[in-house]
């Protein structure tokens, strides 16, 4: 069938491909650059799950701390309301938080729309983002770059 024919074909191209990487231990350099490569996407794809599950957790507990303080500063009747359409709703929900949170923190875009009327506004919502600006901004970039220097101060991949 045609289909077993296209499987073949691409089984017979996944060897080529394996037999073309195991002729790069011809030049060692390219090899430890390739191998390079892999681990720090393996400890890029580990720090973004448990990057993932934090911002879970914290999402949960914006929607508990940080809901009610914004849904006052966001009253129609402020100045807030005017300037920001998506403050009132920006931690209503755990979705709408991680979204708040990961176009924040992780983008860096809308810190001065969001988290500063908090940090103005309630000492509890202050205390809050420290923790987790401190948790995402210093932690993880210090944890994949420990992780990946590891590897280098012991001389093995």
């Amino acid at each position: 069938s045609a289909l077993g024919d296209a499987r073949f074909f691409r089984l017979v191209r996944v060897v080529k491909l394996v037999r073309i990487f195991r002729h790069l231990t011809i030049f060692p350099e390219l090899y430890l650059l390739i191998a390079s490569m892999a681990s720090t996407m393996r400890t890029i794809f580990w720090a973004m799950l448990m990057l993932a599950f934090v911002l879970v957790v914290c999402s949960f507990l914006a929607v508990q701390i940080l809901h009610p303080v914004m849904k006052e500063l966001a009253s129609p009747d402020t100045a807030l309301a005017d300037d920001c359409d998506r403050c009132a709703t920006a931690f209503i929900s755990i979705r709408a938080s991680m979204v708040t949170f990961f176009q924040t923190l992780i983008m860096g875009d809308g810190i001065g729309d969001y988290l500063i009327p908090l940090v103005e506004g309630d000492f509890g919502a202050a205390m809050f983002l420290l923790v987790l600006v401190s948790v995402v901004y210093l932690g993880f970039s210090n944890l994949v770059c420990e992780e990946e220097g590891q590897p280098l101060r012991h001389g093995k991949w």
